[in-house]
């Protein structure tokens, strides 16, 4: 099985956010996805990805010089008939000619049936923030392109910005900062069934803060300073009881010096004492 990666041009701007070239090479070695050489690729490379190696300095370069090498032929051609959910969104300021060419690009490879990822900038177009006070719960959308080709096949395709919306998929939408099991948490984000459908807003207002409500109804917010590498999670009543607390501080992905994410971040502030100390399993 290959996997192949389709890289968003938008990685090549010139403005806007520095693309984390690293990050680009670690997902392709680590997910094992080769780049396929095709229109696109050429397209891309002629117009973006030239004037790209040639401003960066020289570490950036050999970065980019290990991403070409990675370039594979894959033959084929699109179909012509794919409807793709969340293109518009993501590439409707992709200048003409390269937009068709990608357009096509996700037809061609969606008829390869291999997994297909693309590799995305996060920025305007799929970051959507929820301000309080100073602090900012972040959402994203659109975190799948669906390829459609008639009469009833269909391509997801994981739009991935950094490497743990590999390891944790449910990253690729939520906000990134929430602790989950597979990060060794003890007191991890329980990721409810409803992530995967765009009708079901992640973020919700709880006591009058922007929040993601869990499995467990818990809702997750933000330190209202903006800062801080904790998460405030307001628990249930019956949970609450049992800690002798309504909410507790837990600590944020990727933690800080000598604390792990989703530990209990600062138990016993205040001379207070919490019932148990124990975390919960999803």
């Amino acid at each position: 099985m290959t996997v192949f990666a389709v890289l968003d041009p938008h990685l090549f701007d010139e403005d806007g956010p520095t693309t984390r070239w690293d990050d680009v090479l670690k997902i392709l070695r680590r997910t094992g996805a080769a780049i396929p050489n095709g229109p696109y690729w050429r397209t891309l490379y002629q117009d973006a990805v030239r004037l790209c190696y040639k401003r960066s300095p020289r570490q950036v370069r050999r970065t980019i010089q290990a991403i070409e090498r990675l370039v594979i032929d894959v033959p084929g051609v699109p179909s012509g008939q794919a409807q793709i959910n969340g293109f518009d969104e993501l590439f409707g300021s992709v200048p003409h000619p390269l937009r068709p060419i990608l357009h096509d690009e996700f037809d061609r490879l969606a008829l390869m049936e291999e997994p297909v990822i693309l590799i995305a900038r996060t920025d305007a177009r799929n970051l959507h923030p929820t301000p309080w006070e100073k602090a900012v719960v972040h959402e994203f959308a659109p975190w799948e392109l669906r390829v459609e080709i008639p009469p009833d096949f269909l391509l997801v395709v994981a739009c991935v910005r950094m490497f743990r919306n590999i390891v944790v998929p449910e990253t690729a939408r939520l906000d990134e900062r929430l602790p989950f099991t597979a990060d060794g948490a003890d007191f991890p984000f329980c990721t409810p069934s409803s992530w995967r459908d765009p009708n079901v807003s992640m973020v919700v207002t709880h006591r009058s803060r922007p929040c993601v409500k869990d499995a467990q109804m818990f809702h997750w917010a933000r330190p209202k300073t903006g800062g801080g590498h904790h998460w405030d999670v307001f628990l249930t009543r019956k949970v609450g009881e049992a800690y002798g607390i309504d909410y507790l501080n837990i600590g944020s992905w990727p933690g800080e010096e000598g604390k792990s994410p989703g530990c209990l971040h600062h138990p016993g502030a205040g001379g207070f004492k919490l019932k148990k100390e124990t975390g919960w399993k999803c």
